[in-house]
């Protein structure tokens, strides 16, 4: 994700399902992405990335959801924790 791009995402994990539901009902819809710096779900990110706004998120019956946003601006992480199996920093 890059700033003033768009970033067409499709949730199906249920902890992102969650994080996507909880960024929603903040009413902000913003949460940040950042690459991986291993090997896919190896746990390890870049301490730099995106903040993306959610602009429409559609919900399937099933849980799925096919999310629109948008980068706003970069970020650098600063401290990194876990809650509910996604990062959070």
């Amino acid at each position: 994700a890059l700033p003033a791009v768009k970033c067409a995402l499709h949730i199906f994990e249920p902890r992102y399902r969650l994080m996507v539901r909880r960024c929603i009902e903040s009413h902000d819809g913003v949460f940040g992405m950042c690459g991986p710096t291993g090997p896919s779900g190896s746990g390890s990110y870049h301490d730099y990335g995106c903040l993306l706004r959610i602009g429409k998120c559609d919900f399937s019956a099933d849980g799925r959801s096919l999310v629109e946003t948008q980068g706003t601006r970069r970020f650098k992480i600063l401290q990194r924790a876990e809650r509910d199996g996604y990062q959070i920093a």
